[in-house]
């Protein structure tokens, strides 16, 4: 049973009322927020836009995936340990705020009927409780790690330093031999799931590592065997492997690496990892601005608009098939394992659907990037193009 959630107009927001609570429970995060001075990462700022952030990804996580409210988290745990704050205290608010918000997102979605029976409160209630043990498990990790941090922080400044935007060769080559690192030919950024979990960094030696952060950063990652030793670093932890550049591109090799893993975790992307971020661009440029693609989508295959769910399907199936085969029948029907009448058949109604413009040379990028995203965007469980 899917709940619709989306269809809600907003997601509630950490209010005075729950921060008031959570103040009251967590006295450590009290004294922190009546601080005079404090940096622009304190844990109370940083802890209202944790909890703003997981309620929004809970209340949408099709288009928000709970990747980022875990990473935030990590960061929040961490920064707990850097106050001297107890993680309890972190724990308490977060079940606090979260509980609060989602009680009142179960009555605004009674009051507008999208919830319609007792049992999907029941079933909202038990999908909180099962984030908020996920959310747990990142602050926990974070706040580990941050309490018996890596013993070299010239290591960690190099990390640093890589993740800029553009660092200079000189500063690079500086970091690189006050941390004793040997700065490679080429490089490819991992981002990895914060949890309890930790990559078996012995593998790969020359590998940094920045657990809070969530990233690897692998020297050479192209060479004989480094593929397969990889993945058994980062053996059942959901990760993505960005692409190779040179050490001072590092950062967009993470950025790359992230949003391949937002989409591992919103299941648009379902390999295992470490995904590859450059075997799924086309998933990673139409989910990098969906709603663009969307109303392409929605114009394109308007002709399928009114068509039963399951003949919908099997038009854009035969479509798509149809396109990537170069318009051959008996192409397409070797692929989709059916009969080549069938195939002939199909195309006839979908002639009469979309007209002449299907053989329109200039709409035939239009129409593979629509196919593609009607199969990333539409499924049983979600919101995808057309309601179902």
């Amino acid at each position: 049973m899917t709940i619709a959630l989306h269809r809600l107009p907003s997601a509630p927001p950490v209010d005075a009322r729950a921060l008031d609570r959570l103040y009251r429970a967590a006295p450590s995060i009290a004294r922190a927020a009546v601080e005079e001075a404090a940096d622009a990462g304190r844990v109370p700022e940083g802890l209202r836009h944790a909890l703003q952030t997981a309620i929004v990804q809970f209340l949408d996580p099709a288009r928000h995936p709970e990747t980022t409210a875990l990473m935030l988290f990590h960061h929040l745990g961490a920064a707990a340990a850097d106050h001297g704050m107890p993680l309890h205290d972190v724990d308490t608010a977060q079940q606090i705020a979260i509980g609060t918000a989602v009680q009142r997102l179960a009555e605004q979605a009674l009051r507008l009927g999208v919830l319609a029976r007792p049992d999907e409160a029941g079933l909202l209630a038990r999908r909180a409780f099962a984030y908020t043990d996920r959310l747990k498990d990142a602050a926990t990790a974070g706040y580990n790690e941050a309490s018996h941090p890596d013993p070299d922080p010239a290591q960690r400044r190099l990390i640093t330093l890589l993740l800029r935007s553009s660092p200079t060769r000189l500063q690079l080559k500086q970091a690189a031999d006050q941390a004793g690192w040997t700065p490679p030919r080429t490089l490819a950024a991992v981002a990895f799931s914060p949890g309890p979990r930790r990559p078996a960094r012995h593998l790969l030696p020359d590998v940094l590592v920045h657990p809070a952060r969530g990233c690897l950063l692998v020297p050479d990652p192209d060479g004989p065997g480094r593929g397969a030793l990889l993945h058994r670093m980062l053996h059942a932890i959901p990760s993505a492997l960005g692409p190779t550049v040179e050490p001072t591109r590092a950062a967009a090799s993470l950025r790359l690496a992230r949003h391949t893993l937002d989409l591992v975790a919103t299941g648009v992307i379902t390999a295992s990892g470490p995904v590859p971020a450059m075997e799924h661009v086309p998933d990673l440029m139409i989910m990098n601005d969906p709603e663009t693609v969307r109303r392409l989508a929605e114009r394109q295959l308007a002709p399928l608009a009114q068509q039963p769910p399951k003949k919908r399907a099997v038009h854009v199936q035969t479509l798509r098939t149809w396109f990537v085969c170069g318009f051959s029948t008996s192409a397409t029907a070797e692929r989709l394992h059916v009969h080549a009448q069938t195939v002939r058949y199909r195309i006839r109604r979908l002639e009469l659907l979309f007209g002449p413009d299907l053989y329109d040379p200039g709409q035939s990028l239009n129409y593979m990037i629509a196919l593609h995203a009607w199969t990333l965007m539409s499924s049983p469980d979600e919101h995808g193009i057309w309601q179902t």
